[in-house]
């Protein structure tokens, strides 16, 4: 299975070293074999379904290990059975556990074809390990380092998307955006003081909004048969409000033209991706800084202006 998705990507054989599969118990410890600060999808109902890492030896090429979960791998094994050779006639959720293998072949061919980002706004600590550096530049450098390896893992393996996986998508993200912005606003009344920690949930919530575009365009991007859907048919919150669907409208904008220079992307383009995370916190009431200690206010009134209105 995985050497005929190799095949279709253009991916060469030889720079898969390996493909995991890991139970949900086991999941978090491989991924500590590849990867000591065991960073992965793992937060109010988001589980990641699989992982890529590249190995860079100084004297050999580039190569790749894949973490998948057993779930998806059983999954995308027993559908041809169960429902026929044709992959489009799959169920959704089976046609979504076969995409996460070629979504995860993607990262691999991006890390082939475009150059490591060192501008990512991470740090070496003392003990060679990477970490993320809390100002406001440098967490826009880390998320959209982030956007960037998304996009492009999604436009290499956008024609295995359907809309039916969209679907699936679109329906958990909405659950994710109301679960996470009812945390951090819970979180701004009750614990006002914890500014670090605010910081970090309302910047990582609006980031996530911006990535989950960049992959809904991509996908697109890589499959000329998707329609396109504008956000408002993507996002509740896009539905609801006005302003935010004009954000998402740009930004799906910005990141189709930013797509057509890959493997190169400007520094424009991440500025501009930083104005619209700068401005969805805004429309929910958390303004952040450009410049002194990179704080964050929030507004009450928006807030709930933003409720009332339906807006969140």
């Amino acid at each position: 299975m995985t050497a005929r998705a190799m095949e279709e990507m253009g991916l060469p054989f030889e720079s898969v070293e390996e493909v995991v599969v890991a139970t949900p118990d086991t999941f978090g410890n491989i991924v500590a074999r590849f990867d000591k600060s065991r960073r992965y999808t793992n937060s109010r109902g988001l589980v990641a379904a699989g992982k890529m890492f590249t190995h860079r030896p100084a004297d050999k090429r580039m190569t790749h290990s894949i973490l998948l979960q057993y779930s998806v791998v059983d999954g995308f094994f027993k559908s041809p059975l169960a429902h026929g050779k044709n992959y489009h006639d799959w169920p959704e959720e089976d046609q979504r556990n076969l995409y996460v293998l070629y979504h995860e072949l993607g990262h691999c061919l991006d890390h082939e074809r475009r150059a490591e980002d060192k501008d990512d706004g991470t740090f070496r600590t003392e003990t060679g390990e990477r970490a993320i550096d809390s100002t406001l530049a440098s967490l826009c450098a880390y998320n959209h380092s982030m956007l960037l390896s998304e996009l492009a893992a999604c436009a290499h393996s956008g024609f295995a998307f359907t809309d039916g996986i969209g679907a699936l998508d679109c329906a958990m993200n909405d659950t994710f955006v109301q679960t996470h912005l009812d945390e951090v606003r819970r979180l701004t009344v009750e614990q006002p003081a914890e500014l670090d920690l605010i910081r970090h949930e309302a910047s990582g919530l609006f980031w996530f909004i911006l990535l989950q575009q960049a992959k809904h365009t991509g996908s697109r991007l890589g499959n000329a048969a998707l329609p396109r859907a504008n956000p408002a048919q993507l996002w509740k919150i896009a539905a609801a409000s006005e302003a935010v669907a004009s954000i998402l409208e740009q930004a799906d904008a910005a990141i189709e033209k930013a797509w057509a220079g890959y493997p190169d992307f400007t520094p424009e383009f991440r500025s501009s991706m930083s104005d619209f995370f700068v401005r969805l916190g805004e429309h929910f009431g958390y303004r952040f800084t450009k410049n002194g200690r990179d704080g964050i206010w929030w507004d009450a009134w928006t807030q709930l202006r933003a409720v009332l209105q339906g807006q969140a």
